[in-house]
């Protein structure tokens, strides 16, 4: 996305629908905030570079979809029973871009048993840890669900007014503003990070430990100029040098091997944690340099496919890889099919969407591209990052946003209530955040989201009875939070367990 996370970069849409990427770094805003609390935006004006990034990156999202790409390579999987056999046929009219699909619905709803779902839904390593196959199924099971996971970037690294450099995950602005009742299900964080001298190894274990999914984006550096804070500068047209043979296959190989080394301290007990992975994310956006301004789908699929047998050969079998297109609703055929890297080599078809006044409506738009063709290649959908455009609560004054834009749309909506889980992006500050503090404008629509049945978060009893989560909790708990024996975990983890939490109330979306 949107904002940078330690000294990385982010797309920021606009109020028009056209994402702005700026550089950041979060080292720069920490050491100009002082007593005052500064933006990130005003940050900016402290570093020259981060200007000239500025002015470059400005560009009109329509630029790929006139370019005409070329096709992608991504093959569609057998259907795994007569049952669950589905309609390929989801091309949309590119003339009328938000045009809902004339053909029958294709969603798939019911209680699907974990068995079932097992079979149905493996991850695409068939080498994947025992681990990392639990969580897959796990997430299967909430998408099959009204409920959903709830993430949040950066969540105990970082908050409107603290820094947490030791990991303690201590604060969290979520739990805050919860009155302490909630911890995020899912922890974000950017590798660019880890690559550039702040490992996250730390973080990681702590959200693992509490029973917490862990899910990584990566904001890469341009490896032909090898500079910092390039993820939007396509000089040297990257994606054509990259691969095996290429001239700067050395550099994007080795920024892999730091990648690989940072995933392998993620270990506790001698187990992998489990860790989602979204690579080239946002690629029908024009603002990264394997974005549609600079790359076709050709030399995309094949740098995708590429970099996950990369990190597969070199041991992480504890991936599940994230594909996630920015608005398909708008980038259908891009983003359904000549992107689209290949069953093979994606596990989570997820999407960005940031938006504004229209922002319920693009939601379930997208929604109606994405999970049908997410239920033809047996992959968990979800909604990879989200919120209001620039900050959810200094940018509206709508106090019912988080209910009425964002809850109720999900909750309602037969395609968007199929997502496993969505994340919202970090706090900054106290004039740029996205999950509100008391006295924020939204902060009691937010409350109220919170308690609604269908959101999910790390403690509420949907999702602790489920594989992945069971027995981590149970060991925490038990050993007060050093996680007792996770090598028994890993080999075998078990089919439910008691709640720990009260059922919440449903949320009354009509109010």
């Amino acid at each position: 996305m949107a904002l940078a996370t330690a000294s990385s970069y982010g797309a920021v849409p606009d109020a028009h629908g056209v994402e702005v990427l700026t550089s950041r770094t979060e080292e720069l805003a920490d050491d100009n905030m002082n007593d005052e609390r500064r933006s990130p935006w005003r940050a900016l004006a402290f570093s020259a570079a981060a200007t000239l990034a500025i002015g470059a990156a400005v560009v009109s999202t329509h630029m790929a979809h006139d370019e005409g790409l070329l096709g992608g390579t991504g093959s569609l999987a057998a259907a795994k029973s007569q049952h669950y056999s589905h309609s390929s046929h989801h091309h949309h009219n590119k003339d009328s871009p938000t045009a809902a699909p004339t053909n029958p619905s294709t969603v798939m709803h019911g209680s699907t048993t974990i068995d079932e779902l097992a079979a149905m839904y493996t991850p695409a390593d068939p080498k994947a840890s025992e681990l990392t196959k639990e969580l897959y199924t796990s997430l299967a099971k909430i998408s099959y669900s009204k409920s959903f996971l709830f993430g949040h970037q950066n969540d105990q690294t970082k908050g409107q007014d603290f820094r947490d450099s030791t990991a303690g995950h201590y604060e969290s602005d979520l739990n805050t503003a919860t009155d302490g009742e909630e911890w995020a299900a899912l922890y974000g964080f950017n590798l660019w990070s880890a690559l550039n001298g702040t490992s996250m190894e730390h973080y990681v274990k702590s959200a693992f430990m509490k029973g917490g999914v862990i899910e990584v984006e990566w904001e890469a550096d341009n490896p032909v100029t090898g500079e910092k804070l390039s993820a939007a500068d396509c000089t040297g047209n990257p994606m054509d040098h990259i691969l095996e043979g290429g001239s700067a296959n050395e550099a994007w190989t080795g920024y892999l091997d730091n990648v690989v080394e940072e995933i392998q301290t993620y270990v506790v007990d001698d187990v992998q944690i489990p860790v989602m992975i979204r690579l080239f994310h946002e690629a029908t956006g024009t603002w990264y340099w394997w974005g549609s301004s600079c790359v076709n789908s050709t030399q995309y699929v094949k740098a995708f496919q590429y970099t996950v047998d990369y990190l597969r050969d070199a041991g992480l079998n504890n991936l599940l890889v994230i594909y996630a297109p920015a608005k398909p609703s708008e980038y259908k055929d891009e983003a359904l099919y000549e992107l689209y890297p290949g069953d093979d080599y994606v596990d989570i078809m997820a999407w960005d969407r940031y938006g504004t006044t229209k922002y319920s409506q693009e939601l379930k738009e997208d929604a109606h591209a994405i999970v049908p063709f997410a239920d033809e290649h047996y992959k968990v959908p979800a909604l990879a990052e989200t919120g209001y455009y620039q900050g959810t609560m200094q940018n509206t004054y709508d106090a019912d946003w988080w209910m009425d834009s964002f809850l109720k749309p999900i909750v309602e909506n037969e395609y968007l209530s199929r997502i496993a889980y969505t994340i919202t992006w970090t706090d900054y500050a106290e004039d740029c955040y996205w999950i509100p503090l008391e006295g924020d404008y939204t902060y009691d629509g937010f409350v109220r989201m919170s308690k609604s049945e269908n959101v999910l978060f790390l403690d509420d009893s949907d999702w602790v009875n489920l594989p992945y989560a069971t027995q981590i909790q149970k060991a925490r708990k038990k050993e007060g939070g050093a996680g007792g024996s996770m090598r028994a975990i890993a080999v075998s983890m078990a089919r439910g367990g008691a709640a720990h939490r009260p059922v919440k109330q449903s949320a009354h979306l009509a109010e």
